[in-house]
């Protein structure tokens, strides 16, 4: 049974594990790094779940910042409950259930629950070859994004609700 659920610091090892076999290593984030995010921000976490294995996930902050910065990916600090934009900082799937719609459903989830929190929109980077599968939901392409991530020639993406 496939199912969507934030998360729990008891997800970090599933979190880490699924970050470690959809990245490079070069790119991964760390277990420490999730630590401290998970401490900041749970319910930014979106997990999709197998029955007990993890599969799919997003996460990210809410920020009166417009773009994501480097700031951000350092400091999780930075979140703000009640701020108007939910970044978000990755999307990933385990090798072994990409397309089949996980991430989609995954994404789906995290534009109703930023509609529902009143958020102004969603904020994500992404390399150019996956413009096309943001488009589909709604986000627009603001060009190369600037943040650190952004040296492989990533995008920055918005998608806007009001």
């Amino acid at each position: 049974m496939i199912y969507i659920r934030s998360a729990e610091m008891t997800d970090l090892d599933s979190i880490s594990e699924l970050e470690a076999n959809c990245f490079h290593e070069s790119l991964a984030a760390s277990r420490n790094f999730f630590k401290t995010r998970l401490s900041v921000y749970p319910g930014h976490f979106w997990l999709a779940f197998d029955d007990e294995r993890l599969i799919s996930m997003t996460y990210g902050l809410c920020t009166d910042v417009p773009g994501i910065t480097d700031t951000m990916l350092i400091l999780p600090i930075m979140h703000n409950e009640h701020g108007p934009w939910q970044m978000l900082f990755g999307l990933a799937t385990h090798p072994d259930y990409r397309g089949q719609g996980y991430a989609e459903m995954v994404m789906n989830r995290v534009l109703g629950d930023a509609h529902s929190q009143h958020r102004r929109g969603i904020v994500i980077n992404c390399e150019e070859g996956q413009i096309p599968y943001f488009t589909r939901f709604g986000f627009i392409d603001e060009g190369p994004a600037t943040s650190r991530n952004a040296q492989d020639g990533r995008h920055q993406m918005r998608r806007m609700f009001r």
